[in-house]
């Protein structure tokens, strides 16, 4: 059972911002993630209003919420781990 992965447009930039092979990296996150939304080393993020997790890629986080009842991963933010948090 696959889910859906939709971006926000400032994830959307964030992939833009990207170098070849850590866009290679993340693609390959993204494919892990439609399959297991919640995979080992996943976290859920405390102190925010939606139920946001982070996935680690390097030195990169992938912001994402879950809804398993549409099968939607919503990716909120693809950021270096300095900027990812603020």
């Amino acid at each position: 059972m696959s889910y859906e992965i939709l971006f926000e447009v400032g994830a959307e930039r964030d992939l833009k911002k990207l170098t070849d092979e850590m866009l290679r990296r993340i693609d390959l996150k993204l494919d892990i993630l439609s399959s297991e939304p919640r995979p080992k080393g996943a976290r859920k993020l405390a102190g925010l209003a939606q139920s946001t997790w982070r996935v680690r890629v390097g030195s990169y986080r992938i912001l994402y919420t879950v809804d398993d009842s549409l099968k939607l991963i919503h990716v909120l933010g693809i950021q270096p781990r300095p900027k990812a948090y603020r």
